[in-house]
């Protein structure tokens, strides 16, 4: 612990003990604060002063401390504790956080959207997947979303049943960075009118859009789809026209089955 005594000479004299405004491994630096009373006022009022030093050594004891970076998926976090008798400061480095695919990761926002890990690349690239939540009639899945650690994280893909039996959901439009909308990612969401198909996507998983049964409008915007799963718009009966792109290499079963209304898929 540090302290010191000023002591202040002549008819102001007083006698002050203060802390020190800072402690560093060889330095102490105090900052003392003097009022002069000008008795004279024009003329001339000399102060002596001096002061000392009481130095006290101690062993830290540290606090429980509190995390001040917190550690993410692509760096490592800090913990600081500080010493109850002098203040002295120390830290330790807190451990990445452990990267498992589908676990569900926490982000900035406040909308109740949920996210589920998809990868973490060694050059500290995030992908995410959509995993639903929203409770709004019209959703859009972002092309990127920041993660409660700051990080930025790619939104790759619709996770499986994300808006399965979703009642209330009208239009959906799919960002930019997504590749794959999982099975029943959609299935039964029978209000759903208009699904707008982000320029990634490849492929449309089993089911995706089975039972949508007031989904008019399908807008495909990616040219990369190359399979279509078994009975993924079956049931559809309102569906008129659909254009998958020309890289279709597979439409599995039923995937138009019970589509009354369609009159053309366009695959050029």
């Amino acid at each position: 612990m540090y302290d010191a005594r000023i002591v202040y000479i002549g008819d102001q004299g007083t006698d002050t003990r203060i802390s020190p405004t800072s402690v560093g491994d060889s330095t102490v630096t105090y900052t003392i604060p003097l009022t002069v009373y000008d008795h004279f006022q024009n003329g001339k009022l000399s102060l002596s002063a001096h002061f000392w030093i009481e130095y006290k050594t101690h062993t830290h004891t540290y606090d429980q401390g509190e995390v001040t970076t917190e550690p993410g998926y692509t760096h490592t976090g800090v913990k600081t504790y500080t010493c109850t008798v002098c203040g002295d400061k120390k830290t330790e480095e807190i451990a990445k956080l452990t990267a498992k695919k589908g676990q569900e990761v926490e982000t900035s926002s406040n909308t109740g959207d949920k996210y589920t890990l998809v990868s973490v690349s060694s050059n500290g690239s995030v992908k995410v997947a959509y995993a639903g939540g929203s409770k709004s009639k019209s959703v859009t899945i972002p092309a990127t979303v920041t993660l409660s650690d700051g990080t930025k994280a790619q939104v790759t893909a619709v996770s499986d049943n994300a808006f399965n039996n979703n009642k209330k959901v009208t239009n959906v439009t799919i960002g930019k960075n997504v590749e794959t909308i999982g099975k029943n990612s959609f299935s039964g969401a029978t209000k759903l009118k208009k699904v707008t198909v982000g320029a990634s996507v490849t492929s449309i998983g089993n089911n995706a859009f089975k039972g949508d049964t007031a989904l008019t409008t399908v807008n495909v915007k990616s040219t990369k789809i190359k399979t279509v799963g078994d009975g993924a718009f079956q049931g559809d009966k309102k569906l008129s026209k659909i254009s998958l792109g020309k890289k279709v290499t597979k439409i599995g079963k039923n995937a138009f089955n019970g589509c009354k209304a369609l009159k053309t898929i366009t695959v050029k």
